[in-house]
C-alpha cells in the first residue's frame, strides 16, 4: 500500500515524487477521498488541492478514513482548512498556512482559495490565493521593498478582491498608491524574484510527513450523526468492481428503476423494511445470534444456498461482506419479531386475516384461491366428515406429505412459521388435513389408477 496525495496547483509532483513514491491524484472533489479508501487501500492520505465550488470534499469522507485507521494529512490549500476544522476527529495539519488558520476565531476559507486551470496536464493558477499575498508582502517588508503601512494597504486591497479575480496586477491597480509608478515599477521588478508559493512550501512539507506518517490517536471524537449522509457518499462514489467494468450503488438502482418490471414491488417492500426497522427502534426491539441465525438458515434454504462455497460465491456476486449480510439478517429478524407481537398481542382475535386478504386482492390471486376453496369445501360436505381434532403426531405426518405432494417449500420448523403466518395449530392441522383428502379426491376422480397429480386444490 501507498500514500495518496491529491493535488494540483500547490505541488509540483516531479518535484514531490523525488521526495516520497506515492499515488498522486487530482484536485480533490465530493467521492474522491471515498473512492480511494474503497479501492486503493491507502497506508495514508494527503489532501493538498481540492474542488473550492460545489463539490468540495465532504467531512464524512474524512472521517471515514480515520475511522479506518488511515491518516489523513491537510496543507495548502483544502487541505489546511479541512484539518483545521477536523483537528479534533484525528486529522493532521502540516505548515504554516494551517497553523495560521488555526489561530483563527473563526475561520476563513477565502485565505487559502484560489482558482485554476489544468493545461497539458498542469495546473495553472487563475488567481492568487490571499495566504500567498501575505506571504510575500511579508517578504517584501524583509527586504525592504515595501514598509508596514505599505503591506497593510495591499492586503487590504487583496482582500477586497474576489479570489477568482485576485491578481498581482489587480491588487496594485487597487492599491491607493498606485500613482506613483515608481513604486510599482519597483515591486513588480523585485516580484519576479520575491514571490513567496506558501502553498507550495506547505505543500512539500506535506510529502515530507508522510514519509513517515503518525498513526492514528485513538479515543479522539468522531461521533457522527448524520448516517444517511455517509451512506449516500458511499452509494453515489464507491465504485464496485465487476466482470465488465465499474459501477455504483446508486447506478444499479437508477437503471433497476427504469429497466426491472417488478421495481415497484422492490422498491414498496424496501422503504416498508425500513420503516419497520424504525418503528422497532422505537418500541426497543432488537434482534439477537439466535433469532439471526434462524433467518440466515431460512435464506439460505430458500436461495438452495446450503453449501458454504455456493454461499461464499453469492455473497461476492451480490457485493456483500459478512457483516453486511448478518445486517440484513439482523433487520429480518427485527421484523419477524414485530410480526409476531402485532398478531399475538395488538390483534389476537384477528390476526392477519384481513392484512393478507387484502394483500391477495391487490395482486389479483383472491378470486381464484377463493373459489378452489369454496369447491373443497363443497366435496367435504358432501363427501367426507371431518375430525373433531387432529393428534400432534398426525400433523407432523400430514405436513410432511404435504411437503412432497405440493413441493412448496417452508423455510423452517413449521411450528415457528405457522405463528409468522397467522394459523393456530388446530387451523393448520385441519387445513393439511382438508388438503389432503382434495388431493386423493382429486386423484381418484381424474386418474383412477392411483397415481397423485402432485397438484392441490
Amino acid at each position: 500500500m501507498k500514500p495518496v496525495i491529491f493535488c494540483g496547483p500547490s505541488l509540483n509532483v516531479q518535484e514531490a515524487a523525488k521526495i516520497l513514491d506515492a499515488v498522486y491524484l487530482p484536485p480533490a472533489g465530493q467521492g474522491d477521498i471515498l473512492g480511494v479508501i474503497e479501492n486503493l487501500k491507502p497506508s495514508a492520505i494527503g489532501l493538498i488541492d481540492g474542488v473550492w465550488d460545489g463539490q468540495v470534499v465532504w467531512y464524512r469522507e474524512i472521517m471515514l478514513a480515520l475511522d479506518a485507521g488511515i491518516p489523513v494529512y491537510g496543507s495548502s490549500h483544502i487541505g489546511a482548512v479541512r484539518a483545521v476544522e477536523l483537528a479534533a476527529c484525528g486529522m493532521r495539519g502540516v505548515g504554516r498556512i494551517y497553523e495560521t488558520l488555526k489561530e483563527q476565531d473563526f475561520l476563513d476559507y477565502g485565505e487559502a482559495a484560489c482558482s485554476w486551470k489544468c493545461d497539458a496536464e498542469q495546473y495553472i493558477r487563475l488567481g492568487e490565493p490571499m495566504v500567498n499575498v501575505r506571504a510575500t508582502l511579508a517578504a517584501a517588508v524583509h527586504d525592504g521593498i515595501i514598509d508596514e503601512g505599505n503591506r497593510a494597504d495591499m492586503e487590504a486591497a487583496a482582500a477586497s478582491i474576489f479570489y477568482q479575480d485576485r491578481t498581482w496586477d489587480r491588487v496594485l491597480h487597487d492599491f491607493a498608491r498606485i500613482s506613483e509608478a515608481e513604486f510599482s515599477d519597483r515591486f513588480n521588478a523585485w516580484l519576479g524574484q520575491g514571490y513567496v508559493d506558501q502553498q507550495a512550501l506547505d505543500a512539500l512539507k506535506l510529502v515530507e510527513s508522510l514519509r513517515n506518517p503518525l498513526p492514528v490517536e485513538k479515543g479522539t471524537d468522531r461521533q457522527w450523526k448524520g448516517a444517511g449522509l455517509t451512506q449516500c457518499v458511499q452509494d453515489r462514489f464507491t465504485l464496485l468492481p465487476k466482470a465488465k467494468g465499474r459501477v455504483s450503488r446508486s447506478e444499479i438502482v437508477d437503471y433497476a428503476a427504469l429497466h426491472h418490471p417488478g421495481f415497484n414491488e422492490i422498491n414498496f417492500n424496501a422503504l416498508n423494511r425500513k420503516l419497520v426497522m424504525l418503528f422497532a427502534h422505537e418500541l426497543g426491539v432488537e434482534s439477537d445470534s439466535e433469532l439471526e441465525s434462524i433467518e440466515e438458515e431460512r435464506f439460505r434454504r430458500r436461495r438452495k444456498l446450503n453449501d458454504d462455497q455456493d454461499f461464499a460465491e453469492w455473497m461476492k456476486k451480490n457485493d456483500l461482506t459478512v457483516e453486511q449480510f448478518s445486517e440484513m439478517m439482523a433487520e429480518r429478524a427485527v421484523c419477524h419479531q414485530l410480526h409476531r407481537w402485532l398478531m399475538q398481542v395488538k390483534q389476537p382475535a384477528s390476526r392477519n386475516t384481513r392484512a393478507v386478504l387484502e394483500e391477495l386482492k391487490m395482486r389479483g390471486d383472491y378470486p381464484q384461491i377463493a373459489d378452489k376453496v369454496a369447491l373443497r369445501n363443497r366435496l367435504i360436505e358432501e363427501k367426507v366428515k371431518l375430525p373433531d381434532k387432529i393428534e400432534q403426531i398426525e400433523t407432523g405426518s400430514l405436513f410432511r406429505e404435504h411437503l412432497v405432494q405440493t413441493g412448496i417449500p417452508w423455510e423452517y420448523d413449521y411450528r415457528v412459521q405457522i405463528q409468522e403466518y397467522g394459523l393456530s395449530g388446530s387451523s393448520f392441522s385441519m387445513e393439511l388435513y382438508k388438503s389432503r383428502f382434495a388431493r386423493e379426491y382429486m386423484r381418484e376422480l381424474v386418474l383412477g389408477d392411483g397415481k397423485d397429480t402432485g397438484n392441490d386444490s
